[in-house]
């Protein structure tokens, strides 16, 4: 319908497709089979800060705020949802005299920090994602309301990208990686990589305009470059093939919104 049509189908079909990779990347795969999985997946985060970005370039103050409740209800159902899980896990290994002490050892200044600063949940670690998201959507609606402009947006991104790379990727280069919520967080990934989306929005049509097999070949030699890297300079949370996966991934769905096997899917 008319309505349906409007909609871009081939990304929603690749946003589905890097769920289910997040998925199965968490519950991990058997054999040696598991380290170039993980590296080859690592396009997905990416690829969603990147869309939620190019959705949210030139959003009023007022859409933004409402994005942010709807992140902040889903986040908090999760956090519901892995504290039931917690405390079953509690009960069932140590009783229910196991909950109060569990909480207490999390329930500090330090894992306050790293909860407010750097996205860290200290009841299930992998929440860090939405966290991070919902700070990345408070940031754009003050950016959006004090109307700051494209070229500073870009320019922080740029930064961030680049300290991303070497924070990441770059020591492990040097072989003194660091913990991953170093870089792993809202300000140096999470919005970097928003930015990198309003980057494509703006210039929608320059990119639309490339052609579609260098942006293949480019996916090709981005997962390639991720494999190598985990393999060769030792597994990291984001690599340089990353960015240029889900940005290559971002403008194939902008040129075929309407991909029939995506539509049936």
């Amino acid at each position: 319908n008319a309505a349906r049509g409007k909609r871009n189908t081939t990304l929603e079909f690749f946003k589905l497709l890097s769920a289910c990779l997040v998925v199965v990347g968490h519950i991990g795969l058997y054999g040696k089979i598991n380290l170039p999985y993980n590296a080859a997946a690592r396009f997905v985060i990416p690829f969603f800060y990147i869309s939620s970005g190019f959705f949210c370039y030139k959003s009023s103050p007022e859409k933004v705020l409402k994005i942010v409740k709807k992140l902040l209800v889903v986040y908090l159902i999760a956090e519901l949802v892995y504290n039931i899980y917690n405390i079953t896990e509690l009960i069932n290994f140590g009783g229910v005299g196991a909950i109060l002490p569990y909480y207490a050892s999390i329930c500090n200044l330090g894992t306050l920090k790293m909860y407010l600063l750097v996205n860290l949940s200290p009841t299930f670690e992998p929440l860090w994602f939405l966290l991070a998201m919902l700070y990345c959507h408070v940031m754009q609606y003050f950016v959006s309301r004090w109307r700051i402009g494209d070229r500073l947006v870009f320019a922080f991104s740029a930064l961030g990208l680049l300290a991303l790379m070497f924070l990441s990727e770059g020591m492990n280069a040097l072989g003194r990686p660091l913990p991953p919520y170093y870089y792993r967080n809202f300000l140096i990934m999470g919005y970097p990589l928003m930015g990198l989306g309003m980057f494509v929005r703006k210039y929608k049509e320059r990119f639309m305009k490339l052609h579609t097999g260098p942006l293949l070949g480019l996916i090709v030699l981005g997962l390639t470059e991720e494999v190598l890297s985990a393999l060769y300079l030792g597994r990291g949370e984001l690599y340089l093939g990353s960015y240029v996966v889900a940005v290559c991934l971002m403008v194939i769905c902008l040129k075929y919104p309407e991909l029939s096997f995506c539509r049936k899917f």
